[in-house]
């Protein structure tokens, strides 16, 4: 993004979140979406901490991308996904996987990782914004995503969390 010009990430995080709102909107209008009903037991902080995670780690994405390489930028991803979304939900939920699984991800991490290794290039800001950027994915991924009692208890699937 840094490189093409475009210098305002937070700008982007915001055309993605009206955009998928109005969608959604035109979606409900036309009854292709089915309406969540209300929930009076799921207490608002749970929805806002939900909300407030994605933006976050929306935004921060977004700022890292226009800080740093698409190279240093998926290696960011790969840090998010195997090693603390793993990590997390063993540490929080006692969550354990298969061998089969931990190979699988260790080899698909390894691919990414050489595929993107000759063009990292970053800056120690774009690097502290990576990192930051880990922490709301983990937790959307880990907390909300990966349990899907919690989503239930929100009234929310896979569609309603986009």
């Amino acid at each position: 993004m840094g490189r093409v010009g475009f210098k305002f990430p937070i700008f982007l995080t915001l055309i993605h979140y009206v955009t998928s709102w109005l969608l959604l909107a035109i979606f409900k209008t036309l009854s292709i979406l089915p309406v969540a009903p209300p929930s009076r037991t799921t207490p608002f902080s749970s929805i806002f901490s939900l909300g407030a995670a994605m933006a976050f780690a929306s935004g921060l994405a977004n700022t890292s991308l226009k800080h740093n390489s698409v190279g240093f930028y998926q290696m960011a991803k790969i840090a998010v996904t195997p090693p603390t979304i793993v990590s997390a939900e063993f540490i929080l939920f006692r969550k354990t996987i298969s061998f089969n699984k931990v190979l699988a991800l260790a080899v698909v991490s390894a691919g990414v990782a050489i595929a993107t290794v000759t063009e990292v290039e970053f800056n120690v800001f774009g690097a502290l914004i990576a990192i930051a950027w880990i922490v709301p994915s983990d937790f959307t991924c880990s907390v909300y995503a990966g349990q899907p009692q919690r989503l239930h208890m929100l009234f929310l699937d896979s569609t309603r969390l986009v």
